[in-house]
């Protein structure tokens, strides 16, 4: 996300705008967890109205994207075959985790 700037302009009579702020939100295909920022008014002319000190800025949050986790599969699609001549040895298969990799994951 790159910052943005811009202008909110109230005609007369007005009390509420329905703001539409262009950001550049970038759909790269890294896994990525929550994020946020702050979206702020910072100036009002002089002698135009007052800034409110605790309606100023609000949290804007990108929720998770990308399987930041992992998706977790049997690397073997078609299954796996064993013999009665093969018991009772273990049965080994292989379990891969693709995509994201952040924390820790158990599987049971």
């Amino acid at each position: 996300i790159g910052p943005a700037s811009g202008v909110v302009t109230f005609a007369n009579g007005d009390d509420t705008i329905f703001l539409g702020i262009p950001l550049s939100v970038v759909a790269d295909g890294i896994p990525e967890l929550t994020e946020s920022f702050r979206l702020s008014l910072v100036s009002l002319p002089e002698g135009r109205g007052i800034l409110s000190t605790t309606g100023r800025s609000s949290l804007i949050i990108i929720g998770e994207n990308n399987n930041p986790y992992g998706v977790v599969a049997f690397d073997s699609v078609r299954g796996y075959d064993i013999l009665e001549s093969d018991a009772p040895g273990p049965l080994v298969a292989t379990v891969a985790r693709t995509a994201g990799t952040f924390g820790r994951v158990a599987v049971s």
